[in-house]
């Protein structure tokens, strides 16, 4: 169902929604494919790639990656730390702290993380978790003396344990969060000379529960967007990010008519503060229910006449999504009827997890993104080539820390590489990204999330998860027991060689609950297909079977309707 204001049909890409994963690979894998002439020289970027990022690793230097590598979330310990790290910048009291503190420490084997051939700091955050452990246990022994300074011991080591925990979190804040405020990070980029490097800034901020809480996002973006005019130099040239759920409180596929007369003023505002300040603006990736939400706002400021002369304005468009592809085709053909150029955030996808379980407690037909990392890969390298091609229409902003990914992109570009820009997160992706600057010329702009330290948590708790995950480049990177030949194998030669398209490990949400029931059939309110049926059969059955008039029963003029 085609609402108003969408000028050109989105059919072809709704069609993916939730499409079978192999139809929908089948259709976009010639586009992934590297020319076999090709092939050897991604091979060769990405393994220099690799061994620049292995070389810093070895030097000594204190990175708290290797430890996140050491403590994966496929080891209980790893699990453990990601629970603490979630949970214990949000506890109010310290008593409840050390209560969690001793739960989490309590059941690791935190002494088989150390052994000779680890850096010293790995090797001294286990002994120092192993000595947090027994200090904050629970004393056993029966001698009273023994177990009073035990106890004595217990409460004074898990202060000092919880202490040194917060510390952590702030320092693990510190490498993945740029500044707390507009100011430093403005004082921070004048600050940086290195050539090739510019700055998107996102204002640290999860989606508005309330109307004061959007308000409270909107006036941090207008005040960000005012400050950042006076850093705009010749050298420097910021964007900023704008998280659309952060801007209204209910962001969601039933409140079209709402958002478009309530967030889009604000945004177009923001947007029209941008262009006169000199920056970008980028329209950032949500979950998969509120594209199509992101697109009415897209569109309408694609046709938005005091906006004509501005190419600043661009879309986040994650590849895990099964119609990440044909997306892009849409905004192809849109940009050409609005006679604009759209800057396109090219990345993987932010709320995998989220969207599998979402779907999955929702009993809808089958998920909006795909289940194997090696099938967002390909998506990633088939949008990569579209965007290539269309670089007139779209300009591509590639965000990837993936050595495979960013060589197959380099190479797909050709020489010289103009008119694309690479992204990559503040504390991430460094070594790869300057590298590729320093020899290619490229513009390599860095994600930059300002906010304090109470804000920090959903990021962090993202960026744990992305470099804790084993199935992760940032976190197989620095395993020693995976090879260069394994890091840079190319993804649809992976993709061929798979039993099952789809992963098996994953339950399709209609087969959730089986052998025992099959799951109750939910109904998918982001589809406006979906809807737009549900609508012409309500109306329909209303019609033949409730051919009836209701009103209330007052003196006066009769009042009626139908129901």
């Amino acid at each position: 169902m085609e609402r108003p204001g969408e000028t050109l049909s989105r059919s072809a890409f709704r069609s993916s929604y939730r499409a079978d994963e192999g139809s929908v690979i089948a259709a976009i894998i010639d586009h992934a494919r590297v020319d076999a002439t090709d092939g050897p020289q991604v091979k060769a970027l990405a393994s220099e790639l690799i061994s620049l990022i292995r070389d810093a690793q070895g030097n000594g230097t204190w990175d708290f990656r290797q430890i996140l590598q050491d403590y994966d979330l496929s080891t209980d310990e790893g699990l453990a730390l990601m629970c603490l790290a979630e949970a214990l910048i949000r506890v109010p009291d310290s008593a409840t702290a050390d209560h969690l503190i001793a739960d989490k420490l309590s059941g690791g084997d935190w002494l088989a993380h150390a052994s000779a051939d680890r850096p010293l700091f790995v090797n001294a955050a286990a002994w120092g978790l192993t000595l947090g452990q027994h200090v904050v246990a629970d004393p056993v022994d029966p001698d009273r003396w023994r177990r009073g300074h035990q106890k004595l011991f217990s409460r004074l080591g898990a202060r000092a344990v919880r202490t040194a925990l917060n510390q952590v979190m702030q320092a693990m804040g510190r490498v993945f969060v740029f500044a707390e405020t507009i100011d430093d990070a403005i004082k921070k980029v004048r600050g940086h000379g290195q050539p090739f490097e510019q700055y998107s800034f996102d204002m640290l901020g999860e989606a508005a529960c309330t109307p004061d809480q959007a308000e409270h996002y909107f006036q941090q973006y207008r005040q960000a967007i005012e400050q950042l005019k006076h850093a705009v130099s010749p050298r420097i040239k910021p964007s900023i990010s704008v998280k659309l759920s952060a801007l209204h409180p209910t962001y969601l596929p039933l409140k079209r008519e709402r958002i478009m007369a309530q967030l889009y003023p604000r945004l177009l505002h923001l947007c029209r503060g941008a262009m006169a300040a000199g920056l970008d603006l980028c329209l950032d990736a949500e979950e998969t229910e509120r594209l199509e939400l992101s697109l009415d706002l897209l569109e309408a400021l694609l046709d938005e006449p005091s906006l004509q002369d501005w190419d600043g304005l661009g879309l986040a468009v994650q590849a895990y999504q099964k119609h990440a592809y044909p997306l892009l085709r849409w905004l192809v053909e849109r940009t050409a009827r609005a006679g604009r150029r759209l800057r396109v955030r090219l990345v993987k996808g932010a709320y995998w997890d989220n969207e599998i379980k979402a779907c999955q407690l929702a009993g809808l037909k089958d998920f909006p993104v795909f289940t194997r990392k090696v099938s967002t890969d390909i998506s990633y390298l088939a949008c990569a080539r579209l965007l290539l091609e269309q670089r007139d229409r779209l300009y591509p902003c590639f965000a990837s820390h993936n050595a495979q990914t960013l060589a197959s992109v380099m190479v797909m570009a050709g020489a010289p590489p103009r008119g694309f820009e690479i992204q990559r997160l503040h504390g991430m992706g460094e070594i790869a990204h300057q590298h590729i600057c320093r020899t290619q010329h490229v513009v390599s702009r860095i994600y930059a999330p300002i906010g304090a330290q109470r804000q920090l948590l959903p990021y962090l708790v993202r960026r744990l998860l992305e470099n804790g995950a084993n199935s992760s480049f940032v976190s197989q990177v620095v395993a020693p027991d995976t090879t260069v030949e394994q890091l840079t194998r190319d993804p649809v030669a992976v993709f061929r060689a798979l039993d099952h398209v789809s992963n098996p490990t994953i339950a399709r949400p209609p087969d959730l609950y089986k052998p025992h029931r099959q799951n109750s059939e939910g109904l998918d309110f982001s589809d406006r297909q979906q809807l737009g049926v549900l609508h012409t059969q309500l109306t329909k059955a209303r019609a033949q079977l409730f051919p009836m008039a209701a009103g209330p029963m007052l003196a006066g003029p009769k009042a009626t309707g139908s129901g």
